[in-house]
Parts: C-alpha cells; sequence; structure tokens
C-alpha cells in the first residue's frame, strides 16, 4: 500500500524524565503566556505524554522539550521558558 511510511514512535525526543513545556490551547487573551510549564513526563505513549501535576493526557505535538542544564530539575530562568510566544 502506497503512503507515509509508519514509525513505531513518531515523538521518540520526548522519554519518561523529560522536562517538557506544555502549550495553552485555552489562553483568553493574546497577552497570556503560551506555554505552561516545566513539567516533567511520567509517561510516554506513541503520540501522547503524562505529565507530572496534570490529570489529563497530552498529545505529544503540544509539547516542547526543554534543553538540558544538567540538573534534575530545570532552574526558573531557563532560557526558552520564559521566551516561548
Amino acid at each position: 500500500m502506497a503512503g507515509h511510511p509508519q514509525t513505531t514512535q513518531p515523538f521518540q525526543h520526548l522519554q519518561p524524565g523529560d522536562w517538557v513545556v506544555i502549550r495553552d490551547l485555552k489562553r483568553k487573551h493574546w497577552k497570556q503566556k503560551r506555554w505552561t510549564g516545566p513539567h516533567l513526563i511520567l509517561l510516554v505513549t506513541h503520540t501522547a505524554v503524562k505529565v507530572e501535576g496534570r490529570g489529563t493526557w497530552v498529545h505529544a505535538s503540544h509539547c516542547r522539550k526543554l534543553p538540558s542544564c544538567g540538573s534534575d530539575q530545570p532552574s526558573p530562568s531557563t532560557p526558552g521558558v520564559t521566551g516561548l510566544q
């Protein structure tokens, strides 16, 4: 069958233990932040991630991985967290 090749894990860059920010799809005003977090990934499926402190699964395309800073938890001044718009 012709088509796109299917991979077993399209979002292989996301792994449990990684820190991500999640796109806020329900913001009320354009001045509100687009990204929330950082959040710690607990579980990963083919298309979704489960993060600490959030009751629902999040589609992996709504997550952006934070760069590693050498410690277990990113600092609040991690580049990318405040600058993501």
